[in-house]
């Protein structure tokens, strides 16, 4: 299944939060980079939630928290939501790859724009209600490969989850934790 493959109204294929948000990130060799994927569970979306997701730009962070990092998403209203993530807790045969993948960016032309796709799916009936497709600056690329080196290559789960109980309780709101973003990207204007 691929990015491609995702469509509003069919139901959506990858596990995801019920309510929260999941970040998947894939290498893409031929096209030098990753490809970058946000999927928002939420039960019972409104037409508001709807409406604040399709009609007004989205804001995407990146905050390093070694070992870990988090990715904000801040759209309009109620639509705040954060990721964690840390390449040490993924198959360590998939590292290299993955890591090369993200440094790509380095070598971009300087005026680059690359996509992020970001999906808004029900979560009790599986269904995409909503498809974005936003592009950002290389200086977030970069920023995201900064953040992902601070990342250690091997990380067990329980230091994962320590991480995240650290950053939580340093930054207990969205909000909050915006203090912590290197980069902020607006999409979607």
């Amino acid at each position: 299944m691929t990015v491609a493959e995702i469509e509003v109204g069919k139901v959506f294929p990858w596990p995801f939060p019920s309510h929260g948000m999941r970040v998947a990130l894939d290498p893409t060799p031929d096209e030098n980079g990753l490809e970058a994927f946000f999927i928002i569970g939420l039960p019972r979306i409104s037409a508001e939630d709807e409406k604040a997701f399709s009609d007004h730009p989205l804001r995407i962070g990146i905050v390093p928290f070694a070992p870990i990092m988090f990715f904000l998403f801040i759209g309009h209203g109620d639509l705040q939501f954060d990721a964690p993530f840390a390449i040490g807790i993924h198959d360590p045969n998939f590292i290299d790859g993955f890591m090369s993948c993200a440094e790509e960016p380095r070598s971009w032309p300087e005026n680059t724009r690359r996509p992020v796709n970001v999906a808004i799916v029900d979560s009790e009936t599986r269904l995409v209600k909503r498809l974005r497709t936003l592009t950002f600056t290389l200086a977030w690329w970069v920023k995201l490969a900064d953040a992902m080196r601070l990342c250690p290559q091997v990380l067990s789960r329980e230091a994962y989850r320590e991480a995240m109980q650290r950053a939580y309780a340093q930054w207990p709101t969205i909000t909050e934790m915006i203090a912590g973003c290197t980069i902020i990207e607006m999409g979607g204007i």
